[in-house]
């Protein structure tokens, strides 16, 4: 089965799968949202308070947690390595991306991205749940963090233009060319980088897996890739579609805005 997914697979899926509700923010009114509608049984995330740690002012918008904090909550909604989860978002792909990323960080081995998403998931018929959503009785076990597939800045600043590295700018060709950029304010990318703008592939209709190949058929496989984005979050995107076609990139976390905070 894909990485991504569409609402008919679900019932492939197996029964013991975990699911996560994936929101941008903890806030009052996101968590009534979700309290009034998700998956039965799905359990809720934030970006914000979950998936994030807090920015400062030499890295990243969106740092990563503590990460050994997040397995442990992780664990206790019954997640272990080898536990089948399945992850949608109640807005962007991104958001379900980041957390389908962090679940194989930490050793998941079978997760999943629900691909339309909440919305495509009502759409197409299918009955959600409402209310809160009991913890299991028993742990995770297993989990462990991957650090070999999170790269920083200083590795970055030292390889980004060795031949031994693909590194690969997901933003979109204004950003990524210089010609504005309204977010980290400081137009271009990093030396070396190449652009595959997550949004050639994430268009509404999840893509054949000839088209994802397709795609990516100039990127050199046979060396590390290394994906980057503003922060942290897009990047996620492309790596799941590069999963799909059996590349498994490493992410610089911290991406633009960590590398514009440190180099200027």
């Amino acid at each position: 089965m894909r990485v991504f997914i569409n609402s008919e697979d679900l019932e492939k899926l197996p029964e013991d799968t975990v699911y996560l509700h994936i929101t941008e923010s903890s806030g009052v009114e996101n968590y009534e949202r979700y309290l009034k509608e998700h998956i039965k049984n799905a359990y809720f995330l934030s970006v914000e308070a979950d998936l994030s740690g807090d920015p400062n002012e030499d890295g990243g918008r969106r740092p990563l947690p503590d990460m050994e904090d997040f397995m442990v909550g992780i664990s206790k909604m019954g997640i272990g390595v080898d536990t089948p989860v399945l992850v949608y978002s109640d807005s962007h792909l991104m958001n379900a991306t980041r957390a389908w990323w962090m679940m194989k960080l930490i050793g998941v081995q079978e997760a999943y991205v629900l691909y339309e998403g909440l919305e495509g998931y009502r759409e197409s018929g299918f009955k959600t749940s409402s209310g809160e959503v009991d913890l299991r009785h028993v742990l995770g076990q297993g989990l462990k963090v991957d650090y070999q597939s999170i790269v920083d800045f200083d590795f970055i600043n030292e390889n980004s233009t060795s031949d031994d590295l693909v590194l690969i700018d997901c933003r979109d060709s204004e950003r990524y060319d210089g010609i504005k950029d309204d977010v980290d304010h400081v137009p271009g990318h990093i030396p070396g980088a190449g652009n595959y703008c997550y949004t050639n592939l994430a268009t509404r209709e999840l893509p054949e897996i000839e088209k994802v190949e397709e795609h990516f058929k100039e990127l050199n496989k046979n060396k590390d890739v290394v994906l980057y984005c503003g922060s942290g979050m897009s990047a996620t995107v492309n790596a799941a579609f590069l999963h799909e076609i059996g590349v498994k990139p490493k992410i610089y976390v911290g991406s633009y805005s960590d590398w514009v905070n440190r180099k200027n």
